[in-house]
């Protein structure tokens, strides 16, 4: 399946599910929040939505979306982002993590990497995960609605 048929049955799928638009798409922007960012998934995603009362389907659709790939890619630019927001250099930041990436212990790399590499990163990585998942609640309100609109 192309990849535009499988966005337009992706956004059927949100857009015909019986609820209101707030909901599916407050369920959706919980989900791509969740999926954005790394080492946090559905379980997370579920309980946010339940207690946010977004719509829990929309949620983990927006959570399968982006869950793990789109993390990888954004590495990077969170690294980049949380330095400039701590006023630390992203090349030594980055070059610290990397350095630390070759440990193959998790707990291990824990410990070793510094508050220099981890407190920018995380907060890089919140920063565009609630960016893009801000983003992606209006953009799904505003097409439930005008879908819903054209419908009647």
């Amino acid at each position: 399946m192309k990849i535009k048929e499988w966005l337009k049955a992706l956004f059927l799928k949100l857009a015909k599910t019986d609820d209101t638009p707030h909901r599916i798409a407050l369920g959706f922007a919980i989900g791509i929040f969740y999926g954005l960012f790394p080492f946090v998934g559905v379980i997370f995603t579920l309980v946010t939505a339940f207690i946010l009362k977004g719509n829990k389907i929309s949620a983990l659709i927006g959570c399968f979306v982006t869950n793990t790939w789109l993390s990888v890619i954004l590495v990077l630019p969170s690294v980049k982002i949380g330095s400039k927001i701590f006023g630390l250099d992203w090349r030594v930041v980055w070059s610290d993590m990397l350095h630390y990436l070759k440990i193959s212990n998790i707990n291990d790399f824990f410990k070793a990497a510094s508050s220099d590499v981890i407190i920018p990163s995380l907060v890089g990585f919140l920063t565009i995960a609630l960016l893009i998942s801000l983003s992606s609640y209006f953009i799904v309100i505003f097409l439930i609605i005008r879908y819903r609109a054209k419908k009647m």
